[in-house]
């Protein structure tokens, strides 16, 4: 689903509900045109002009919200340096995600559990394991990255992770705050680089930005 916030910015939702495996996309369609988290599926990017789009940012590693990068053939991948290892190597994946622990805390192997709790839909092209995709940029905390006419401010907010990022529109005070989102889940995951003071620091200096519209990456948009 496609849903208009500015003339540009366009919010997709996916078919199906906003939670795992799927997550929320923006998209700017500006005379550059770019997707901020690729998890929506293939139903709900059958919208837009995938092979268009010039730009993926990406707010963190987790599988729900890169699992889509191959929808967008011709995109230049972003993503927070601090998390850039992450994608170049699978120890460092397995590490950062807690699986190597896996057993000694499940009593089972990873593999095996998460095929008895999970069913894949279709529209999702990948599963969740070591993605090994290329990033081609890396970008830092305050950087302003200008798709088109449209300008997005990139904020790291670790805690969730530790190279979670939200990304805001200053000029049209919109906000996508990914998974720190407005909902009762909150955003402690326990990822080995997760740090509850850190969720607090990035929650407040979020709160900070006081924007128009609120979007989150598993919830319908807030607006003031």
């Amino acid at each position: 689903m496609l849903v208009e916030l500015t003339k540009h910015i366009k919010l997709i939702r996916p078919e199906a509900l906003a939670v795992y495996p799927y997550s929320n996309s923006i998209y700017i369609d500006d005379e550059v045109a770019a997707i901020i988290d690729a998890g929506a599926g293939g139903r709900a990017y059958g919208e837009i002009d995938c092979a268009s789009v010039a730009m993926v940012l990406l707010s963190h590693y987790h599988f729900d919200h890169y699992n889509g990068v191959s929808f967008f053939p011709n995109a230049r991948k972003m993503m927070g340096t601090e998390e850039l290892v992450t994608f170049q190597n699978e120890a460092a994946y397995t590490k950062a995600r807690g699986y190597d622990r896996w057993p000694e805390l499940m009593g089972t192997s990873r593999q095996e559990e998460m095929a008895r709790l999970w069913q894949y839909p279709d529209d999702i092209p990948t599963r969740p394991d070591f993605g090994d995709i290329r990033i081609d940029e890396a970008f830092q905390d305050g950087q302003v990255i200008e798709i088109g006419t449209t300008k997005v401010q990139v904020i790291h907010t670790p805690g969730h992770t530790s190279g979670h990022y939200a990304f805001y529109f200053p000029h049209e005070e919109i906000l996508f705050s990914g998974d720190y989102d407005a909902s009762g889940m909150g955003p402690w995951y326990g990822d080995a680089g997760a740090d509850i003071d850190d969720i607090i620091n990035s929650v407040e200096k979020l709160i900070s930005f006081q924007p128009r519209i609120l979007v989150g990456s598993h919830r319908r948009p807030l607006s003031s």
